[in-house]
């Protein structure tokens, strides 16, 4: 199976599961925030950030490891797993003693640190599965990936509504997340050891030193995008309290969502980028450029819709209380197109083996993001986390391209970004008709796209490769 084509049913596997996934995600956010008030639906969001920063000391970047080293090398599955197994029930029982400790030193209440015990269960959990999925990705077996996301998205989200229905608390609407994480990481074990690999239980200590210093890098990169993806609700939950975390999140949680995107795409690509990287850098260039283009033309007009119907989409989903979270959607919009390309930026340096560059950016932009906090939060509040937010994402965006351009010298292109930036400039200004809402949006997207034809956005190539995705017909030889 030629390369466009393998992408393609890759991008099909992840797309259906993260469709999915998001949209059950999303409805579960909503739910929980329109039947509980808005300080116990901070609660729900401080666990998340809080768990989330956390697990990196569980995870240590084992999985975006496993995907590049498998993918180019499969006979290494069987010890990978099997080592990780070990690794990361050792770091999962000290994490948890840490998080405990940190806590009840920051004084929180009970009933918070309880809910944050419960989740953080269930992420250790997760962490499990993902490392374990990584096989499935290196394989590019993604439909069993795209399963368990399914499964896990459905099951969660028929627990955590029966839940709310019933009028249970908080604490049970966790131990849901728990009880479906326990169902997931079983049948993920079920099929990773009955299709894929053997049980190997032969303990390497070299090994586990080498995978232990090999994923260093991914992790501490992780922590950083973890700090300040999520350390502003839990800044904001010292300084200001849960109520204004509640009206952050609202916001906030609907640009994190988006991230199944680029997600959704780097899965399908990041395998392929990891071979052009031994194999060939025409082709590795190709493939960035095209990746860089694609995820720019779609996160523009998003960016436009939240800017300009953010107080519609507030209104709709969470209803008149969260109407101070318009603002913060407003603001924060602009991440969305930023994210979207140092996603691309971001696997494209560990594909060619910069993690450790990509490291120190991550860690500059974690210290930003929280001197940005110290300073904005204290005054501004929610509306002041926005801010920081934006500026942080700013700056990542602008750092990443220096070492990826600079590996690939003589890049030339600079239209990349420019013509769908034109387009979607141009076709806002149709947002200040005097039409409903959902009109509006799509008339702007029909804009957009015909915009984008008419600027020549799109060269031969990406006609080819477009045909290649829609037909699963083997592409022309410059497509590839």
């Amino acid at each position: 199976m030629d390369t466009i084509r393998r992408i393609s049913r890759n991008l099909f596997f992840q797309g259906i599961s993260e469709l999915t996934v998001k949209g059950l995600q999303i409805l579960i956010l909503i739910y929980i925030a329109r039947l509980l008030r808005e300080t116990e639906f901070g609660k729900f969001n401080f666990a998340i950030a809080f768990t989330t920063i956390a697990l990196i000391f569980v995870d240590i970047g084992l999985q975006p490891l496993f995907v590049r080293e498998i993918s180019r090398k499969r006979e290494l599955a069987d010890k990978y797993i099997f080592h990780s197994i070990i690794i990361k029930s050792i770091l999962s029982l000290v994490a948890f003693f840490v998080v405990i400790f940190i806590l009840n030193i920051m004084a929180y209440p009970k009933d918070i640190r309880v809910v944050v015990y419960i989740m953080f269960a269930f992420t250790i959990l997760k962490s499990f599965t993902d490392a374990f999925s990584s096989v499935f990705l290196a394989f590019e077996e993604m439909q069993w990936d795209g399963f368990l996301k399914i499964l896990r998205a459905v099951l969660l989200a028929a627990l955590v509504i029966y839940a709310l229905q019933k009028g249970y608390a908080l604490i049970v609407i966790t131990w849901m997340y728990v009880i479906t994480e326990v169902i997931v990481l079983s049948l993920c074990l079920i099929v990773l050891f009955t299709k894929f690999i053997k049980f190997v239980a032969k303990v390497e200590r070299e090994l586990i030193k080498r995978l232990t210093l090999e994923a260093l890098p991914f992790a501490i990169t992780v922590l950083f995008y973890s700090l300040y993806f999520y350390i502003d609700s839990v800044m904001l939950s010292k300084m200001r309290g849960l109520y204004e975390v509640g009206l952050y999140s609202a916001a906030y949680n609907l640009t994190i969502a988006l991230i199944f995107i680029p997600t959704i795409y780097i899965n399908a690509v990041f395998p392929s980028l990891s071979k052009f990287y031994v194999k060939s850098k025409e082709s590795l260039k190709f493939a960035y450029k095209k990746s860089l283009l694609y995820m720019s033309v779609a996160a523009l007009p998003i960016t436009t819709v939240l800017f300009f119907s953010g107080s519609n989409i507030i209104h709709f989903l969470y209803g008149p209380g969260y109407g101070k979270s318009v603002l913060v959607l407003q603001i924060i919009a602009i991440t969305v197109l930023f994210r979207f390309i140092s996603f691309v930026n971001a696997i494209t340096m560990v594909s060619i083996d910069r993690q450790k560059q990509r490291l120190y950016l991550q860690g500059i932009t974690a210290g930003i993001n929280i001197a940005l906090n110290l300073i904005l939060i204290p005054a501004y509040g929610y509306i002041g986390a926005a801010i920081a937010t934006v500026a942080t994402e700013f700056f990542l965006f602008i750092s990443y391209f220096s070492p990826i351009l600079n590996y690939f010298q003589n890049w030339g292109d600079s239209t990349t970004l420019v013509k769908p930036v034109i387009a979607a400039i141009l076709a806002s200004g149709f947002f200040f008709l005097s039409l409903n809402t959902p009109l509006k949006i799509l008339l702007v997207f029909a804009v957009y796209l015909v915009l984008l034809v008419l600027l020549k956005a799109f060269k031969k190539e990406d006609w080819v490769i477009f045909k290649g995705v829609l037909s699963s017909a083997k592409p022309r030889k410059e497509a590839v």
